[in-house]
């Protein structure tokens, strides 16, 4: 004749070895209620709840009810692929690495004329797609950038090194060249902070005529008599700063740091939007997070913080008239915080979000939101 008697097993480790200790019930509710109140950790990572069946002194049979396994935050998002795709996806971030990968894979050979039906619509806002790709080929990708394609020079030996702004070096034999390239790179950003720097002082110098000047406070500003013609900084320029004729505005000289790395995230976020208003967007969306007590309440730190904007690089060039819209929306804002009206805001305070579609972005007041921002501001720019 056999009886049953029930056995909690408690797995111990002690940072070599595992060693297995049992307690024995002979009630299932008692068994039960003390299976319940273990809890598993590190020293302790496995627990089981086993039935047995004795007779005459030995084990004849044996039944696991119950597992309880230490898991880490680690292991708990890991343990397999939709998992982990389930918690990338709840991430607040504005452009994550498969939405770029989105853009590299279909966006760039698109043809279509907007994105309502989209072919691979599946593959978007993706993650477990995006944890699918061979790992070379998103690394490729990360390592070009933005430039959508591996550009590359011959030297005379034959070797072949790339030309994009990380410095990447495609082939060993051409390591000898870096030296050359990093002291390259460092006298270009020294000439371009140069120019920030002469941007800024001739936004100051217009800035102390403009106090001279009666203004209206309409919030629009003159259109150009004619775009078509002239230098691409005549037809590119943001429009005249709107200034009071009192007040701290006057005098205000935006930062030239912040001025240089919004005119970075211009050039990475939408260099190639063609509108001067959405380009001044992004600058809003900047300091719309400096406005909001989610975010940090400095510009560079909002910029600079991790995984938000992929498009911004330290290394990107800073553009003339990226830098001259970057000081433009910088003094606009300023105005807007000392209490003037109709500075030329064009998104409103609530946008803090964005995301691309390869060709223009789209600005929402919450993550991942599917209602856009439908450009309803008076814009001071001449698109």
């Amino acid at each position: 004749m056999s009886t049953t008697r029930y056995k909690i097993r408690l797995w111990e480790y002690d940072g070599e070895a595992s060693v297995a200790n049992a307690v024995t019930f002979d009630s299932f509710a008692e068994a039960e209620a003390r299976f319940n109140d273990l809890r598993v950790s590190e020293e302790m990572p496995c627990v089981e709840f086993i039935k047995e069946r004795i007779a005459n002194g030995c084990i004849i049979g044996d039944e696991v009810l119950n597992v309880r396994q230490f898991a880490s935050v680690f292991d708990a998002i890991t343990k397999d692929k939709p998992t982990l795709a389930g918690f990338l996806r709840s991430l607040p971030v504005i452009e994550a690495p498969w939405d770029a990968a989105f853009q590299k894979r279909y966006c760039s050979s698109c043809t279509a004329e907007n994105c309502d039906a989209c072919a691979n619509e599946q593959f978007r806002n993706n993650p477990e797609w995006w944890l699918s790709l061979p790992a070379a080929e998103v690394e490729q990708w990360r390592r070009i950038g933005r430039a959508g394609r591996l550009p590359s020079c011959k030297t005379r030996t034959g070797s072949f090194i790339c030309e994009v702004p990380c410095g990447y070096i495609v082939e060993q034999t051409a390591s000898a060249h870096k030296p050359r390239r990093i002291q390259a790179q460092r006298r270009r950003r020294a000439m371009l902070r140069r120019r920030v720097a002469l941007t800024v002082a001739l936004l100051t110098v217009a800035a102390l005529l403009a106090a001279l000047m009666p203004w209206s406070g309409s919030g629009a500003a003159d259109k150009p008599k004619d775009t078509t013609a002239g230098t691409l900084e005549e037809v590119h320029q943001p429009t005249a700063v709107l200034l009071p004729s009192s007040g701290t505005v006057a005098g205000y000289v935006p930062n030239a740091a912040e001025v240089e790395a919004l005119a970075k995230l211009i050039y990475g976020e939408a260099g190639i939007v063609p509108s001067t208003t959405e380009q001044a967007a992004v600058v809003w969306c900047v300091l719309n997070r400096v406005d909001d007590p989610r975010f940090p309440d400095t510009v560079l730190e909002v910029i600079e913080a991790p995984y938000q904007f992929s498009g911004y690089d330290p290394e990107y060039p800073v553009k003339e008239e990226f830098a001259l819209l970057a000081a433009d929306v910088l003094t606009r804002y300023r105005a807007e915080r000392d209490g003037e009206e109709n500075v030329g805001r064009v998104l409103p305070a609530e946008y803090c979000f964005f995301t691309g579609d390869g060709r223009r972005n789209h600005f929402t007041t919450e993550w991942k939101s599917t209602d856009c921002f439908g450009w309803t501001l008076e814009s001071p720019y001449t698109d």
